[in-house]
């Protein structure tokens, strides 16, 4: 197996990302792109569950790229609070599927938290996502798109202890629509899931193996 680190073009700006090459895999291979979570909870494409995530799907033989939205790192430009990071995701789909044996017919999201909120807001754009794995989703994100499943299998994963996406409103929104999203608890978990890494990426690898291998 083997990372890179890679730059990429996001609307005028060079973007930073690492990608993640399965050593094994049927090809082309399935591909996933990581979006991180807001960069003033020191989100990025560094964050703990997000390296244990990439190498848990990069075994499965997963193609996987994460990066880091604009004025993040190494990344140019400035942040904008989720106005124009719909296009650094943009962009990041695009990278992945014009890779050497990628299958552009395969491809999958994970978005953490902000990702979750900025993903969402436009994923009528995303349209070649087949799956698409919510890590730690506020829940505002999730009002208003609950017809998503109907395209694209919704996988929500939240920890018990956490107070940006509490269990109980998210509860609240799956429990009025109960055939929108599929949620799993990981208990002793939160926003940051230190500690609970390996659970995390078990479940969300499992969950876009069973998406995307077929």
């Amino acid at each position: 197996m083997s990372q890179s680190r890679i730059q990429f073009q996001s609307n005028g700006k060079t973007l930073e990302g690492i990608i993640s090459v399965p050593k094994k895999g049927k090809e082309p291979l399935p591909c996933v792109v990581l979006c991180p979570p807001h960069p003033y909870l020191h989100g990025g494409m560094e964050v703990p569950v997000l390296n244990v995530l990439s190498s848990s799907l990069q075994a499965a033989g997963v193609l996987v790229l994460r990066f880091n939205y604009r004025g993040v790192g190494d990344s140019q430009g400035e942040f904008t609070n989720g106005k124009g990071e719909f296009l650094d995701i943009r962009s990041a789909m695009d990278t992945l599927a014009q890779w050497p044996n990628a299958n552009k017919k395969c491809m999958g999201l994970v978005a953490y938290s902000f990702g979750a909120s900025v993903a969402l807001r436009s994923f009528d754009k995303l349209r070649e996502v087949k799956a698409i794995a919510l890590l730690s989703p506020p829940p505002s994100s999730l009002v208003g798109h609950t017809q998503l499943r109907k395209r694209t299998p919704i996988y929500i994963l939240v920890g018990d202890r956490d107070r940006i996406a509490p269990i109980q409103k998210i509860s609240e929104i799956i429990i009025e629509n109960p055939q929108s999203f599929n949620c799993h608890v990981i208990n002793g978990a939160d926003h940051s899931w230190d500690g609970a890494e390996d659970q995390a990426a078990e479940k969300i690898t499992q969950f876009l193996i069973e998406f995307l291998s077929h």
